[in-house]
């Protein structure tokens, strides 16, 4: 445990950690990713908790957005989808750098 936290510091070092997750999205993380999804696929017919998620999380949207996708043309719609894939691979990158133990160079850290 003293570890991750030694991790988590030494990430907190670093000024733009940007180029760092940029790094980290790759042909692997894409693959994780999918791989998420598709296990994602796989719980919403056997997971009960994992679909009660689900539905929590659209009726949040609902009641937050007033239903505002009922109004959205298809190029809004797939523009929506595209913003939640950034999401998802920026998460998958975040995940991957901080529990990797990728050595970071002295120009990566603040003095």
């Amino acid at each position: 445990m003293s570890s991750e936290i030694d991790r988590g510091e030494e990430l907190r070092q670093v000024p733009d950690i940007w180029p760092l997750l940029c790094a980290m999205m790759n042909e692997d993380l894409l693959k994780e990713c999918l791989e998420d999804l598709a296990h994602a696929w796989q719980r919403l017919h056997l997971d009960d908790d994992f679909c009660e998620l689900l539905a929590s999380k659209y009726r949040k949207g609902e009641r937050d957005y007033d239903r505002a996708w009922l109004s959205m043309d298809k190029e809004e719609l797939i523009k929506e989808v595209d913003e939640e894939i950034a999401d998802l691979l920026i998460y998958k990158a975040m995940i991957n750098l901080r529990f990797s133990d990728i050595v970071l160079i002295e120009s990566d850290i603040e003095e």
